[in-house]
């Protein structure tokens, strides 16, 4: 049952951040503004401009009078690849858990939350749907809040693709991701025991065949380090328990956090996720430069969560990003590093940082 635990607490970790990022400050996913709707006409494709002009039409694809509502929806052709690593499970062989995947969307289409593990819903022929839409809650400082509790219905419209993407690795192998036929790219995951996806300093990169859609692209990373985070400090978890140390934040009061390994060109992203009764994710995703070793959530972005004990989650990784205009698109390709999940007998190749949240 504690093995169980620890598979689905890598799991969760993974999905609560699976879209790609960098180069912009929301740690979401770079290249990603999140932009809300207020109901106005015109808003997301339904094939008419408001008053503020960030909408693209989608001719071939638009329904008259679809609103987006309170969703957040992208608001310029772009594009985010990722490659996310999380390592060292025991109890499992000492897997490596990784993620490869791909999003691609036009100016208007609707911001999805992050696939987890039960977000996907990949038919027979191989359709496949990411999780619900989001809404924006708002941007504090270097944060941006956003939500899963949104009932937002989506148009029948196909999203764009690349066509096939190849992710080279440092050893000369290779791991693919082909687009479903509605556009969608499904969350590659890899269990690999005994070795990494990549090292720290590894040159990754990913090569796009190319589509009516988006042209042919290549972009490389050279992978971030892994980090240690010394505030806050988890408390270790009671006798017996199996679900691993637990972190006590206050949803009254900024949250400081100071980590050491942070390094040049990189970014230090920062998840806080909370749970309701009812499924749904808040989700307090902030971004700070690596080398400043430091970092302050505001209170006003923590006021979104939930407080209960283990309501959410803290993730904590370092990422460094590369970036091209590609036809109309901007493309940003994310390599991220989440350090291990569970300490082995040998303590690992990185500290062990995400866990559990208590708030209150």
């Amino acid at each position: 049952m504690a093995d169980e635990i620890k598979l689905a607490m890598a799991a969760v970790l993974l999905g609560v951040i699976g879209c790609g990022g960098g180069g912009h400050s929301v740690a979401r996913d770079a290249g990603l503004h999140l932009t809300g709707r207020d109901g106005a006409p015109g808003d997301a494709s339904d094939g008419k401009s408001d008053s503020r002009g960030t909408e693209s039409a989608d001719a071939a694809c638009s329904l008259e009078g679809w609103d987006a509502g309170p969703a957040a929806v992208a608001p310029r052709d772009q594009a985010t690849v990722s490659v996310i690593q999380s390592g060292q499970l025991q109890g499992f062989d000492n897997y490596i858990y990784g993620a490869f995947n791909a999003s691609f969307l036009r100016a208007g289409d609707l911001v999805d939350s992050p696939p987890g593990e039960d977000d996907w819903d990949v038919t027979a022929d191989g359709t496949g749907s990411s999780g619900a839409a989001v809404c924006d809650l708002g941007t504090f400082g270097p944060c941006v809040v956003t939500t899963t509790g949104c009932a937002i219905p989506r148009p029948p419209c196909a999203r764009p693709q690349a066509g096939k993407l190849t992710l080279e690795l440092a050893d000369q192998s290779s791991l693919v991701l082909s687009p479903n036929p509605d556009g969608t790219y499904t969350q590659g995951n890899v269990f690999d025991p005994g070795s990494r996806l990549f090292a720290p300093d590894d040159l990754l990169t990913v090569t796009a065949a190319g589509s009516g859609d988006v042209p042919p692209f290549s972009l490389g990373v050279h992978a971030p380090g892994c980090l240690a985070l010394s505030q806050p400090t988890p408390a270790p978890p009671p006798d017996g328990s199996a679900f691993g140390p637990t972190y006590t934040i206050s949803l009254s009061q900024d949250l400081s956090l100071v980590w050491t390994g942070g390094e040049p060109d990189s970014t230090v992203g920062v998840d806080l996720t909370s749970y309701s009764k009812y499924g749904d994710v808040v989700d307090v995703s902030c971004s700070f430069p690596a080398t400043d070793g430091r970092g302050t959530i505001p209170q006003q972005a923590l006021s979104s969560l939930e407080a209960g004990q283990m309501a959410g989650n803290l993730t904590i990784y370092q990422q460094r990003s590369a970036s091209a205009q590609v036809g109309t698109f901007g493309v940003v390709f994310a390599v991220r590093n989440l350090g291990d999940n569970d300490a082995p007998g040998d303590a690992g190749t990185c500290p062990v940082n995400n866990a559990f949240v208590t708030y209150q």
